[in-house]
């Protein structure tokens, strides 16, 4: 164990959480109620027609991107519907860390809180860890209490059982399962709080595979019983992956664009 290092004890916590009968809903109902912490009832904290409160927390939404035409018409079609009718997507600021240029047209929804960060492509796998490893160690996230990790073509559907979970001190992480076993943690949308991890977070990529990665990042809030789990996840594993599906919430779904399409055209 001496000379294990960082690897081995994430490892160590991550086994304890995830293998034998201690699944990934065990652990965090071991903290608190699942029940309760799944259910935020009532309106949202913030509407349009009123003022944000005080202490609504400062949101960074990071959204990476590859400027795929799939991504890119969701950014024309989706996005600027949730961005008129959500009130967390209207106070967040917005980073978009993509390998290719974006149109400015693209942008004008999201406001002026807008800021576009280059990489050089190295394939789907590698750039998403490349984005948490860039933003952690240029200090991107300074400043910020929450953190949301989308891709273009995540949408969020409703914002109001969100903002009651960022209002939640006891929340630590908004996360969602991967597949039936929830040995992965999903990477197409998750939430957290940058200081709730260590200064060398996302710093020591040891996995090809994002969700494996992201699992071993967050193993201590799993094992500290401070992550929330977003309601209603269908576990939807695919071939190449895990994509979010939290029916009313967030969703991954490709087939949503031409719905979002077909919306604009007619509104």
């Amino acid at each position: 164990m001496t000379n294990c290092g960082r690897r081995c004890l994430i490892m160590c916590a991550f086994v304890a959480a995830f293998c034998s009968n201690l699944s990934f809903v065990k652990v965090v109902e071991n903290g608190r109620s699942l029940e309760t912490v799944g259910s935020y009832e009532g309106k949202r904290i913030a509407n349009r027609e009123k003022d944000f409160p005080a202490n609504y927390p400062k949101v960074l939404v990071y959204m990476t991107t590859h400027m795929s035409e799939s991504h890119v018409g969701f950014l024309e079609y989706c996005w600027p519907k949730r961005l008129a009718e959500l009130p967390l997507l209207q106070h967040a600021d917005y980073l978009f860390f993509t390998s290719k240029d974006i149109n400015e047209t693209l942008l004008t929804p999201f406001g002026t809180n807008v800021k576009i960060e280059r990489y050089e492509p190295k394939g789907k796998q590698e750039g998403a860890m490349l984005a948490m490893t860039e933003a952690t160690k240029q200090g991107w996230f300074d400043g910020y209490d929450w953190i949301i990790r989308v891709n273009p073509d995540v949408v969020i559907l409703d914002d109001t059982w969100l903002q009651h979970a960022l209002f939640d001190d006891s929340n630590d992480a908004i996360l969602s399962p991967c597949g039936r076993k929830m040995s992965a943690i999903n990477t197409d949308f998750f939430a957290y709080r940058p200081k709730a991890l260590s200064n060398d977070a996302w710093q020591d990529i040891q996995d090809k595979n994002n969700e494996q990665q992201a699992t071993l990042e967050f193993s201590s809030l799993i094992q500290n019983g401070t992550v929330v789990l977003l309601p209603g996840n269908r576990m939807n594993v695919r071939e190449n992956g895990c994509r979010v599906s939290s029916k009313t919430i967030v969703v991954h779904n490709h087939s949503l664009k031409e719905q979002c399409k077909v919306e604009a055209k007619t509104s």
